[in-house]
């Protein structure tokens, strides 16, 4: 995973800018050029003296005066996105800001100015103090902010000591609390498992009978469809998926290619869902019987309480354990679970947050995100970490009941896919059964086998999502989001996880 640039993770500063980066909520065109100049090149400071690179990056999106003016805001939202850890949209910005003819003179300070802070962030990190400080100075007097240079630096320096400190604290505290019991934050993922994690639980694999939510006449159902030439008339796809790992891409694209031949439960907030497994509801099975014809089900499950019973599969139940790389994972979940706690403000626009858990629409969600924007309210910087910490306590307690069995047991045929090879398992699968699809279905699968690549983009900068309020605000925190996803790599599950997987499928 490419390294991303760390941001202070301290409380919130109050001065920290919300709505317009330069601060105005207009077009700085608009006024005259000499005010506008100097109102603007003054913002650009500020921003720079408060270490806010999230909203210098932002400055890109603002309009200038003139030419001139547009090459200077190009540059410092350059340094900005540098300073954030996006080395490429840098470098974009950095090379328009070339071909402008921008000032050289001021290029090299600010370029060696963003140097500064690198280093002196380095230091930070050697437990340098001097060092930094000093670094820290350089940058301020390069770019003349018009405040004490030393006033600048000692403030950094106690800026990322509070950052080093609030990781230090969240380590501690997870370390402390994977074999306590903590009560999740209401919200879509209030099911999240409040029970102790035993390095050594297996969860029950063998006891799915005694399970309360297992289906035993839908079990015995499915496994009667198989014959001896491993051919079924009916699939149910058992998928155990973490939180943003791919699964309602999993769907529409299964929709896209099956059409009727396909079906969905969504599990959570699906009208008159029987809350059994594998689904009670057999009526598709059935039909895929008496009509001879293929049927495909995707049955959906995060496991938040690590209790599905684990029934083994066949050629009728397949099992799917969909993973990701913990810090995208963190970043798309929490941006999921901030519309829920403005749950009053989406109401009020005939936004419904079940349809939008059911549906996960692009237009809605779209529109939702556009409305929090306008009237985000931050959480506290220990409701932030205690996010952190329960939502990572899961994802540990999610990879070693489903995805190390699927890693370290194969004979139990559970199949593991991270999100980036979601694509590929969705080509193979629907190759296995395209002869026993419509010829219309036909069709739609070699064209998805044909194009399927080009319709799947992961995001390749985890703090870019798709509010801008909600990323301003992870960057904000993006030391202890960046020290979550660390603590998970570095845990025991994780590298069992890593060294059982096959070199081209290990993170």
């Amino acid at each position: 995973m490419e390294e991303q640039g760390m941001q202070s993770a301290g409380t919130r500063q109050p001065e920290r800018l919300r709505c317009d980066p330069l601060g105005e909520d207009q077009d700085v065109s608009a006024a005259s050029s000499n005010s506008a100049g100097s109102a603007w090149q003054d913002r650009l400071k500020t921003l720079w003296m408060l270490g806010d690179w999230a909203s210098l990056a932002r400055v890109e999106q603002v309009s200038a005066p003139d030419a001139e003016a547009r090459a200077e805001v190009l540059l410092f939202a350059g340094a900005g996105h540098q300073l954030c850890g996006r080395h490429a949209q840098a470098r974009a910005l950095l090379l328009q800001c070339a071909q402008a003819a921008c000032d050289r003179s001021l290029m090299g300070r600010v370029l060696l100015a963003a140097l500064y802070e690198t280093l002196g962030r380095g230091a930070v990190a050697k437990n340098q103090l001097r060092q930094a400080r000093d670094h820290f100075m350089a940058s301020a007097q390069l770019l003349e902010l018009g405040v004490s240079a030393p006033l600048v630096a000692r403030s950094r320096v106690a800026q990322l000591l509070q950052s080093r400190t609030a990781r230090a604290a969240l380590s501690q505290t997870w370390e402390t609390s994977c074999g306590q019991t903590h009560e999740s934050s209401p919200s879509h993922s209030n099911r999240l498992s409040t029970r102790a994690i035993d390095p050594e639980d297996t969860f029950g694999i063998d006891a799915y009978e005694s399970s309360e939510r297992f289906a035993p006449e839908a079990f015995a159902l499915y496994r009667s469809l198989e014959d001896a030439e491993d051919r079924t008339q009916f699939i149910l796809i058992d998928s155990k998926s973490l939180p943003r790992s791919g699964l309602h891409y999993l769907k529409n694209r299964l929709q896209d290619v099956l059409g009727r031949q396909f079906s969905f439960c969504e599990w959570y907030q699906e009208p008159g869902c029987c809350q059994q497994m594998p689904c009670a509801l057999t009526a598709y099975a059935e039909t895929a019987r008496e009509r001879d014809q293929l049927r495909v089900r995707l049955q959906k499950s995060h496991d938040f309480n690590l209790d599905d019973p684990a029934f083994p599969v066949s050629q009728s139940l397949l099992r799917l354990v969909l993973i990701r790389d913990p810090l995208y994972i963190l970043t798309s979940w929490f941006e999921l679970d901030r519309l829920n706690q403005h749950e009053d403000l989406l109401s009020a626009h005939a936004i419904n947050m079940d349809k939008v858990w059911l549906h996960h629409e692009p237009e809605v969600l779209a529109q939702a995100y556009q409305l929090i924007d306008q009237a985000y309210e931050p959480l506290a910087p220990e409701q932030v970490q205690q996010w952190l910490l329960s939502r990572g306590r899961y994802i540990k307690g999610f990879l070693q009941r489903w995805a190390l069995p699927a890693c370290e047991q194969p004979e139990l045929g559970w199949q593991l896919v991270r999100y980036e090879d979601l694509n590929a398992w969705l080509a193979a699968f629907v190759s296995s059964v395209r002869d026993q699809l419509s010829p219309t279905a036909q069709g739609e699968a070699d064209r998805f086998i044909k194009q399927g690549t080009a319709l799947f983009t992961p995001r390749t900068d985890p703090f870019v999502l798709k509010s801008r309020a909600i990323s301003d605000e992870m960057l904000m925190y993006a030391d202890i989001f960046h020290e979550t996803a660390r603590m998970l790599s570095g845990s025991d599950v994780y590298k069992r996880l890593e060294r059982g997987l096959t070199p081209d499928v290990a993170h």
